[in-house]
């Protein structure tokens, strides 16, 4: 089953190193220090352990040209996506509760810049009684693409990505409604560290 092949603690420090970068792209100048050896404790990785992950993310030729955001979180939304992808049902992701969090820490993060009332109206979507249905929750998908059509700056591009593969993902029937509940509870995530980053 594809869920097996899915290495989640390897994801999972991934997308850590990469939310690390994104939020202080400043402070990694790739030599080890006490400095970074004391911020990196929040990602719960070692040095050695970021620095292999760097490499991995990042070959010496993008190294040399920085750790732009819109690089590194273009990064991050395309490990989110592939996860999602790669995962069987949408309901198994309730089972990674810490990879939820941080994939929904970093998108929340990386749309910080959309307006409160944008992402507000999106979420009031999926909770409205006639996308109750996980039959129905796919009519939930011109909403998104109007919203993020509407929005100049792109910054609802990569929520939008995301939400569009995890609306896919909703089966029918009973098993529909447990992939709708995770849907629900990731968006719900999102939409919680998005307001803690917002700027307006």
């Amino acid at each position: 089953m594809l869920e097996q092949e899915i290495d989640h603690a390897v994801e999972l420090r991934a997308a850590k190193t990469l939310f690390y970068v994104l939020r202080n792209p400043t402070r990694v100048d790739y030599t080890e220090n006490d400095r970074i050896k004391a911020s990196l404790q929040e990602t719960g990785l070692s040095w050695s352990e970021f620095r292999s992950l760097l490499d991995t993310e990042f070959p010496q030729q993008e190294r040399e040209k920085g750790y732009k955001p819109d690089r590194v979180a273009k990064k991050l939304v395309g490990r989110m996506k592939s996860w999602l992808l790669t995962t069987e049902h949408l309901e198994d992701i309730l089972t990674h509760n810490t990879l939820i969090v941080t994939f929904a820490d970093a998108l929340g993060h990386i749309c910080r810049s959309a307006s409160k009332q944008q992402m507000r109206i999106l979420l009031d979507g999926l909770r409205e009684p006639k996308y109750s249905k996980p039959e129905q929750v796919v009519l939930l998908k011109p909403h998104l693409a109007y919203a993020t059509a509407r929005d100049r700056d792109r910054t609802l591009e990569p929520f939008s990505e995301v939400m569009f593969i995890c609306l896919d993902k909703v089966r029918t029937g009973n098993a529909g409604k447990k992939d709708l509940k995770a849907l629900k509870v990731f968006a719900e995530a999102v939409y919680a560290f998005f307001y803690r980053y917002a700027k307006n």
